[in-house]
């Protein structure tokens, strides 16, 4: 994931560097007709798409985790609260019997 991050972010800046040339966006449109630049963008763009994506499945994956402790959570204290409700006796009996 870091590696993506770090390729997305110098494929940007050479981007940036070589558009900034006049002289390679000159011979980008004598030679490539522009789709030198044209193939950047797009690849920037898809980058960022990317990137937003894994940001999204992330944020989802905290969700569900989240979600996930809460049941637990929950279901420890029904268990608890069954567990109180019983007779100390049965419940003694019912510890040292293993059910």
């Amino acid at each position: 994931m870091e590696a993506g991050k770090r390729e997305l972010s110098e494929g940007k800046k050479k981007y940036e560097q070589a558009h900034d040339n006049s002289f390679l966006v000159f011979l980008d449109e004598l030679f490539n007709a522009g789709k030198g630049f044209e193939e950047g963008r797009r690849q920037k763009a898809e980058g960022r798409r990317q990137k937003a994506e894994s940001r999204k499945q992330k944020a989802e994956s905290r969700k569900q985790k989240a979600e996930s402790r809460k049941q637990k959570a929950e279901s420890r204290k029904q268990i608890a609260e069954g567990a109180s409700k019983l007779p100390k006796e049965k419940t003694r009996s019912m510890l040292e019997s293993g059910g």
